[in-house]
C-alpha cells in the first residue's frame, strides 16, 4: 500500500491493528470490537477467545442486542480461538 503525505486515515490504518481477547470471545471482546468499528472504520479490528468453546458461534444474543441499542452491530463477528 503506498501511504501518500496528508492522508493521517490511510497512515492510521497501516500502523493500527486491534485484536480484543476475551475468554470467551461472545460478550467482551466482539462488543468492544463492534464499537471501535463504529469509531473507526479505517483500522483493521479483530477478536478472539483463549479458549475454543465457541468457535464459530455468533457473540451472546443479549450483548447483540445490547450493543444494537446502542447504534453497534456484531453481526459481522463471529467468534474465533486466537
Amino acid at each position: 500500500m503506498v501511504i501518500r503525505k496528508g492522508d493521517d486515515k490511510a497512515w492510521r490504518a497501516a500502523l493500527m491493528r486491534i485484536i480484543f481477547v476475551c475468554l470467551g470471545n461472545i460478550c467482551r471482546s466482539p462488543t468492544a470490537e463492534g464499537v471501535m468499528r463504529g469509531l473507526a472504520a479505517e483500522l483493521e479490528l479483530d477478536s478472539a477467545s483463549t479458549a475454543g468453546w465457541h468457535a464459530g458461534d455468533a457473540p451472546y444474543g443479549p450483548m447483540q442486542e445490547a450493543a444494537s441499542a446502542r447504534d453497534s452491530s456484531l453481526r459481522q463477528i463471529l467468534t474465533a480461538l486466537i
